[in-house]
């Protein structure tokens, strides 16, 4: 029975891992694409305010990972991946990154809640 458990702990902490991994690569990659100087992206204020959002949102994931609020996670995965993420995740740039770091939020969320 010992054994068992040992594998229930492995595996939560794996899906805390990825949470905390994924969100703040997210969270990294998001300010690089606002903050570096690259030419290929533009932003208005309506894009602008979409950047800052994700970057919330990343900081969220961390949090709730954190506090193994599995079900907030996989409700920040629908907010961030359907609209954003599923979109830059076919860009040909570094920025599609930021779809796989968003998918991670989902594996993370389905650990925590599966082996909480």
């Amino acid at each position: 029975m010992p054994e068992k458990t040992n594998q229930i702990n492995i595996f939560f902490k794996l899906g805390q891992f990825i949470g905390i991994a994924s969100g703040s690569f997210a969270a990294i990659l998001w300010m690089m694409s606002l903050w570096a100087p690259d030419t290929s992206f533009t932003f208005n204020i309506a894009s602008t305010a979409v950047v800052l959002l994700m970057i919330v949102l990343s900081i969220i994931i961390i949090v709730a990972t954190l506090k193994a609020h599995a079900t907030a996670m996989i409700i920040i995965f629908g907010i961030s991946f359907f609209p954003i993420g599923l979109y830059v995740l076919g860009v040909p740039h570094w920025i599609q990154w930021v779809g796989l770091a968003n998918i991670g939020y989902l594996m993370a969320g389905v650990l925590i809640w599966r082996f909480k």
